[in-house]
């Protein structure tokens, strides 16, 4: 990216600095491989994967506290939440 030198001082914000250097330099990489279209099409399907997770982590923890409230048995063996 050209950069000589960061801007910030102190460690935690140069490394924050890098780490921006770095994804400006894997984007300006898959533009270059993908295109710009496709990339934004690559981003827009990790957008609503990474919200689909969200959404069926949300759902198993409501799973998990229902059951616990009706004094049930957990979900499964390594479940964290146990009742007595």
């Amino acid at each position: 990216m050209g950069a000589t030198h960061f801007l910030t001082k102190g460690l935690e914000h140069v490394s924050t600095e890098m780490s921006l250097h770095v994804l400006a330099y894997n984007f300006r990489r898959l533009m270059a491989i993908l295109g710009i279209t496709d990339m934004m099409k690559a981003i827009r399907a990790f957008i609503r994967l990474r919200r689909l997770k969200t959404k069926m982590q949300a759902i198993f923890v409501e799973m998990v506290t229902r059951r616990l409230k009706k004094n049930m048995a957990p979900l499964c063996a390594s479940c964290a939440f146990q009742t007595s």
